[in-house]
C-alpha cells in the first residue's frame, strides 16, 4: 500500500522541520509514504473562496481515480490513536492502490476536495496551522503503525 501526503507549500516556520523530518524519516522506513507539496495560492483581495478554489484544483489534480482519500478537517471525525489504527489496517486490506491525505491551506480546502474525500478526520478541535497539523498527522500515523505493531511506543 502507498500512502501520501498531499499539502500547500513548505512547512512553516522552519523550528518545526527537526520533528516533521524525523517522523516522516520514521514513517518511511514503515509505510511507502510520499509528500506532495502543492504550490501555495497567495492570500490577497481576491474572495477566499476563489483563493480555496485554486488550490483545491490543484490537490484534485495529484489524484488518480482510484485513491482512497482521507481528508484532514477540522470538521472531520474525531479519531483515537487506536481508532487510526484500526484504519491503517483496513486501508492495508484496501483494494486501493494508494491512500491520500490531504491538508488544506491557511483558508482550509475548498469543497470539491472534501466532496472527493471518502473520509474526513479531524485532528483536533482547533484549527492547526498548516505546519503543525502535517506534525500531528505524521505523529499520529507512526503512533498507529506502532500500535498495530505492538511496539512500545504508545504506551511509554
Amino acid at each position: 500500500m502507498k500512502y501520501q501526503l498531499i499539502v500547500p507549500g513548505k512547512i512553516k516556520p522552519d523550528s518545526l522541520l527537526p520533528a516533521y523530518n524525523d517522523y516522516f524519516s520514521r514513517l518511511k522506513k514503515r509505510l511507502r509514504l510520499s509528500i506532495e507539496e502543492i504550490k501555495p495560492e497567495r492570500i490577497d483581495k481576491r474572495p477566499q473562496d476563489k483563493i480555496k478554489s485554486l488550490e483545491g484544483e490543484r490537490m484534485l489534480k495529484q489524484l488518480d481515480a482510484d485513491d482512497y482519500v482521507v481528508v484532514l478537517d477540522e470538521k472531520g471525525k474525531r479519531l483515537s490513536s487506536e481508532t487510526m489504527a484500526d484504519r491503517l489496517r483496513f486501508f492495508s486490506d484496501s483494494p486501493k492502490h494508494r491512500i491520500v491525505f490531504v491538508i488544506g491551506g491557511a483558508l482550509g480546502l475548498s469543497e470539491p476536495v472534501k466532496k472527493r474525500a471518502d473520509e474526513q478526520w479531524r485532528l483536533s478541535e482547533l484549527t492547526l496551522a498548516g505546519g503543525v497539523a502535517r506534525l500531528v498527522l505524521l505523529e499520529a500515523l507512526y503512533r498507529a503503525d506502532t500500535i498495530n505493531k505492538n511496539e512500545p511506543y504508545h504506551n511509554a
